[in-house]
């Protein structure tokens, strides 16, 4: 892989990335929401277009390093914004010295309970805001023995109130001070409206764009799906075009492949629920520990060729 690599992303990327993951978006969702671990907009626009550029970033834990976008599939319109789908350092260094409490990652996947609330809604008058809130159980790494996130780390499932908002910085730039607000939570370069606290009365920067194109759909449209992927899986797809991807089934994943998955690990004594083809908390909870047996208590959490093998299935192209 080149060195900071650019590349385009497009409503054909975008389907092929769903298609790829076993993602099944809501029937007549007007706006998708999306997130891309490790890579930045090439371009200060927020406005939509046909195509975006996009550059692969090493995630700091600092400053803003992740793609936070958004996707008109019925008129294959896409825009970018600076953001984060990681934690701010500061909130791992207090949880490391907590066990891992207060502050996590999430795992990359589809997430379908996302719908318009107030971040931080017991504190109206400080830093609380008009923003997108997580209503659902997910599961989401923390971290107890360093600053960084690996598959060694547990995985909690519960609802950790991962809401999409402000980041409270204006840039994604190093050469500024860029203090972002997450424990957690995905984020998007900007501020928020608040009169109580700052006499501002409007949304700022990229996240006044990012908040009102879905703001403005809600009378429409009550969840907004959100999914999230490392930027070098979303660079791989998009540089490899029409080439066959192998499939990949992950948190979100459904259908068909996925049922195979949880008779698989019904039938060696992992999983105990429904074969609904939904891979949801429970069957994530089984692949994890599937995983952390055969890994030496290792997992990501995503069915590759190598887990796939191991559980005795195969994993088709896409």
């Amino acid at each position: 892989m080149p060195l900071s690599p650019s590349f385009a992303i497009n409503h054909s990327v975008l389907e092929r990335l769903i298609a790829i993951n076993r993602f099944s978006l809501p029937p007549g969702a007007d706006i998708v929401f999306f997130g891309i671990r490790g890579a930045l907009p090439s371009f200060e626009s927020t406005e939509f277009a046909d195509s975006q550029e996009i550059t692969l970033q090493d995630v700091n834990y600092l400053t803003p390093r992740c793609v936070m976008g958004q996707w008109l599939p019925a008129e294959q319109k896409v825009a970018v914004f600076p953001g984060s789908t990681v934690p701010h350092r500061k909130h791992i260094q207090t949880a490391v010295t907590n066990g891992g409490a207060g502050c996590n990652q999430m795992i990359p996947g589809l997430y379908l309970d996302y719908t318009v609330g107030f971040h931080k809604k017991s504190d109206p008058n400080k830093n609380g805001h008009a923003a997108f809130i997580q209503t659902a159980d997910h599961p989401a790494r923390r971290t107890s023995d360093n600053l960084t996130f690996d598959d060694t780390d547990r995985i909690d499932i519960s609802n950790q109130a991962d809401n999409i908002h402000a980041g409270y910085c204006m840039t994604a730039d190093t050469n500024f001070r860029t203090e972002m607000e997450s424990a957690g939570c995905q984020v998007v370069v900007g501020m928020p409206s608040n009169i109580n606290k700052t006499n501002r009365p409007e949304d700022i920067g990229p996240w006044h764009d990012f908040r009102k194109n879905g703001y403005d759909r809600k009378a429409i449209q009550s969840i907004f799906p959100y999914f999230m992927l490392p930027g070098n899986i979303v660079w791989s797809v998009a540089e490899g075009k029409n080439t066959p991807f192998p499939v990949r089934l992950r948190f979100g994943s459904s259908g068909d492949e996925v049922k195979v998955l949880q008779q698989k690990l019904i039938d060696q004594r992992f999983y105990n629920g429904k074969v609904d083809g939904g891979l949801g908390p429970k069957t994530f909870r089984a692949l994890e520990q599937f995983q952390r047996k055969h890994f030496d208590n290792a997992a990501d959490g995503v069915v590759g060729d190598y887990t796939a093998s191991l559980l005795g299935m195969t994993l088709p192209v896409a």
